[in-house]
């Protein structure tokens, strides 16, 4: 049985807009709709639409919702089986392609969390619980929605307010609403802390374990009322070594690089060409030689690095502490160096083999990506160019040319890896062989 819930109606508006009078809006150009979910099901397949769920509409005889916009603030108030809410949130951003406006809604009395609160214009562009009431009315052209679950429950209750008038685009032409992707997808994509997908994929996982190059790509697939939202996400784990001639140098580039990530709807106005579902964090790479094949310096390869401790910021000018490695344990000898590196990468970091034994292997590291500090968007990079030289003239007798193995190790954990994907949190080693010659 879902639960009986006895409310009033009333349909007030105040609308108060640089601009524009406040005054309140006649009854009959707008029309509150709601609906109630008792339980979410695993996925929130069980939400769906109107047309697709009309058991849990609620009779206007059953709720009472008032509203008012003032400037950059949007309020909702009410009470549902005698629980009152009175939501207000300002106004963040919008989506990417301009027809919702997004607010960090929040209940005044305490008794829901409000997962979402928007206004939404070109309604074919939006996707909305009440979709029938929208084909069959198409004189409303806005829409106010809050959606918000009573605390201590596992409860959805929807109200979507139908305006006649285009309160969103005096809104858009009145204030300056900056378009910020961090905060549309946190803002948007409610629904990932409510259920679970309803599907996960990989591809090029089997690539974890293989000393390949191949893309790897994993995406979530979640029910969002009549449609459903797609984050995609696609990173590389990158060694780049150059062959040497003897007793010359060149440099390794090793080093995560984000290749995609994005939100796919069909519903345009919850597309975006960013996502944040999924993200790497706690990263670093390593780079362990062969005798009389030293590394001399290194410098920091970072871009598009997320400070998630200040809303999301770019930052690469951190610094990090990180360790050089001197060793042979057969030989008894071992020593190793802590060293801290800038986010400057015309900056390099010298690693201080100029006077020990070219026989002995060495190891580098990036150090780790601090607390904190994320990799998610398109192009976004973290490790090391590190500058490394033969000495194969130190050798007694002289080597020939050769190949010579070099290992790159890589560590991360991948936020809201699927399943397939083992352990989010992943060591990897993938070996090169590098060609010393005349």
């Amino acid at each position: 049985m879902k639960k009986a819930i006895s409310l009033f109606l009333v349909a007030a508006a105040i609308l108060s807009l640089n601009g524009f009078t406040a005054a309140e809006s006649p009854k009959n150009d707008t029309e509150v709709k709601a609906a109630y979910i008792e339980t979410i099901d695993e996925t929130g397949s069980n939400i769906g639409s109107e047309e697709t769920n009309p058991d849990v509409i609620l009779p206007s005889s059953q709720f009472s919702v008032s509203y008012s916009l003032e400037s950059s603030q949007l309020s909702v108030f009410g009470d549902v089986k005698g629980i009152s809410f009175s939501v207000s949130g300002d106004l963040i951003t919008t989506s990417e392609n301009r027809c919702i406006l997004l607010y960090d809604g929040m209940d005044q009395s305490a008794n829901y969390n409000v997962a979402y609160m928007s206004l939404e214009r070109e309604l074919d562009k939006t996707s909305l619980f009440f979709s029938l009431f929208h084909k069959n009315h198409p004189e409303y052209i806005n829409v106010i929605k809050v959606y918000m679950q009573l605390d201590g429950t596992n409860s959805l209750l929807l109200i979507e307010i139908y305006l006649k008038e285009d309160i969103g685009a005096s809104l858009l032409n009145s204030q300056s609403v900056v378009y910020s992707s961090e905060a549309a997808n946190k803002l948007q994509n409610w629904f990932v802390n409510y259920y679970s997908p309803i599907s996960n994929s990989d591809s090029g996982i089997s690539t974890l374990n293989a000393h390949r190059k191949d893309p790897i790509t994993v995406t979530a697939t979640y029910s969002m009322l009549d449609t459903q939202v797609t984050f995609v996400f696609t990173f590389q784990l990158c060694y780049d070594f150059d062959d040497i001639v003897i007793n010359g140098g060149s440099q390794a580039n090793i080093y995560f690089n984000i290749l995609e990530s994005h939100t796919e709807c069909e519903v345009e106005g919850y597309a975006s060409s960013t996502q944040d579902h999924f993200k790497l964090r706690d990263l670093s790479v390593s780079l362990y030689t062969a005798p009389y094949l030293m590394l001399d310096a290194q410098a920091p390869l970072r871009q598009y690095v997320r400070d998630e401790r200040f809303f999301s910021r770019f930052d690469t000018n951190f610094s990090v502490s990180f360790t050089f490695t001197y060793r042979s344990f057969s030989l008894g000898v071992n020593f190793t160096e802590q060293k801290t590196m800038t986010g400057n990468s015309d900056v390099w970091v010298g690693l201080g083999t100029e006077q020990v034994d070219s026989s002995v292997p060495c190891e580098t590291s990036s150090g780790n990506l601090p607390n904190g500090y994320t990799l998610y968007d398109k192009g976004a990079q973290y490790g090391i160019v590190v500058k490394y030289s033969d000495r194969s003239n130190e050798s007694d007798p002289v080597l020939d040319p050769r190949s010579v193995l070099l290992t790159a190790h890589f560590h991360f954990i991948l936020e809201n890896a699927p399943e397939e994907f083992g352990s989010a949190s992943q060591t990897l080693s993938r070996f090169v062989y590098v060609n010393v010659g005349k």
